[in-house]
């Protein structure tokens, strides 16, 4: 048996289906969303501009311009986090003073970017400290303003390392040496027809030791000023390498060429470079005799063995054409008579030297002053031909021997009258004619063989103490 439904329990039960149908659903509380006004928009824009740029200067490969960046990232990153905190904001400029002193200190990552923008940061942190806590977005705002102004510095420093690098290359610029040595082509160069003697062969070996000893690592500094690596590491100096030395000027000066008397003082001369040449110029004193050893010291310092340069692979038209970078004339930097061990017993009366290769025969540049090459390469230099005992004395030279001297009070002659070698005091004259043979190192320039002369120094000395001899 049903039971009695009410009419008034229906009305009920109909009103709440009533209700219930029709009360509207509650919805999930909405996230909120992260909204940038157009200055915010405008600083994150300007930031991957800058970004992009510096890139682009020091090459998108460049692995020290990433590690520069995540460190960067990383340091700005904690300087945020310890900037939105209330109670450790006061930490905040200590943030950056590891990354600084570790920029500093480090004796292989030395980042000017990452040294910047920590003292940027430190700048920041101080003058915010005093102010109400910053909001997120404030601080990120300035950590990518300190970012891209750390980056802008950098790029600027390598590329004004880069420039220092250009003046340098221009001052020191690689040049083809044809122009000089055209001679060799034009005059026909009097082959060794027959071998070199044994004592000849064994200076000319020490001679090649002398010039190795007497380079002082220009050609080494020359060579890294031309070197693309360079270039690159400078370039990226800003983010990680910035202890990299640049070429040193001091290093691939040159002293000044003078014109230097015959009867010049007997002080060392001093040069542009701030510096006594002498200084340059450590030939041991090993040779016995003073007159071999003025000739030795002569040949040594009017080559100038750092004035040799650089050589480069040929370029251009004339693929036999040396290229040289750095290649300073020969000449003569101080007067030789300062090698003689009783200098004032001796008065070099003239040095001069003998072209072999210019002239359709063998000339003797005249000069009133110690030879510089720079000076001879015009055809209206003054020459003259080759005295009585300078001819005996070439015939000993080109094969036999490096120095023939004829000194009467030694004993020393050639079967020559002094008349006809020129000199007046016949007893207190000496004479002599020392070679300029072609080492190896002169081979990347010179079209010749080793050993093959080149030229020769022709000397007169005067005797002041008649008592001595060589």
């Amino acid at each position: 048996m049903d039971k009695a439904v009410s009419p008034a329990s229906e009305t009920t039960d109909q009103a709440e289906r009533t209700d219930s149908d029709t009360a509207p659903e509650i919805a999930p509380p909405e996230q909120p969303r992260v909204r940038f006004t157009t200055r915010e928009l405008f600083v994150v824009t300007a930031f991957c501009a800058v970004f992009a740029w510096c890139a682009s200067m020091v090459g998108f490969d460049n692995r020290f311009f990433w590690i520069a960046f995540v460190a960067n990232l990383l340091m700005v990153a904690l300087f945020v986090k310890v900037g939105r905190s209330e109670e450790k904001r006061w930490a905040v400029v200590l943030v950056p003073v590891p990354f600084l002193l570790f920029c500093l200190c480090s004796p292989i990552f030395s980042s000017v970017a990452l040294g910047t923008n920590a003292l940027l940061l430190i700048v920041a942190g101080l003058v915010t400290k005093p102010l109400p806590r910053l909001s997120t977005k404030c601080l990120w705002t300035i950590t990518a303003a300190t970012t891209a102004t750390a980056f802008v510095v950098a790029v600027w420093f390598g590329m004004w390392r880069s420039q220092f690098l250009y003046d340098l290359r221009e001052e020191f610029s690689i040049q083809s040496l044809a122009p000089r040595l055209e001679y060799e082509k034009q005059a026909g160069l009097r082959a060794v027809t027959q071998p070199l003697g044994a004592t000849v062969t064994h200076e000319l070996v020490e001679f090649e030791t002398e010039l190795s000893t007497e380079a002082w690592g220009r050609e080494d500094e020359l060579r890294s000023l031309h070197g693309g690596q360079v270039e690159h590491f400078l370039r990226q100096s800003g983010f990680g390498v910035g202890r990299m030395g640049l070429p040193r000027r001091t290093g691939l000066g040159t002293p000044s060429l003078l014109e230097i008397p015959y009867a010049s003082s007997h002080e060392p001369v001093e040069h542009n470079l701030g510096f006594s040449y002498s200084w340059r110029i450590t030939m041991p004193p090993r040779f016995e005799d003073p007159l071999e050893k003025l000739h030795k010291f002569s040949r040594i310092d009017f080559l100038y063995p750092d004035g040799f340069g650089a050589t480069f692979p040929a370029k251009g038209k004339d693929l036999a054409a040396p290229q040289v970078a750095g290649f300073v004339e020969h000449a003569f930097h101080w007067s030789p008579i300062h090698k003689l061990d009783m200098t004032r017993n001796w008065q070099l009366i003239r040095l001069e030297l003998v072209s072999l290769l210019k002239f359709d025969e063998p000339r003797v540049y005249v000069l009133d002053h110690l030879p510089r090459m720079d000076q001879l390469s015009g055809d209206n230099v003054p020459t003259r031909g080759l005295d009585a005992f300078e001819s005996a004395a070439l015939e000993k030279l080109w094969s036999q021997e490096d120095l023939v001297i004829n000194d009467p009070v030694a004993g020393d002659s050639l079967e020559v009258t002094m008349d006809e070698g020129r000199g007046s005091d016949t007893d207190n004259t000496v004479r002599m004619l020392g070679s300029l043979r072609a080492a190896q190192q002169c081979l990347d320039c010179h079209g010749v063989k080793r050993g093959e002369l080149l030229g020769a120094f022709s000397y007169e000395l005067r005797r002041l103490d008649t008592t001595i001899g060589h």
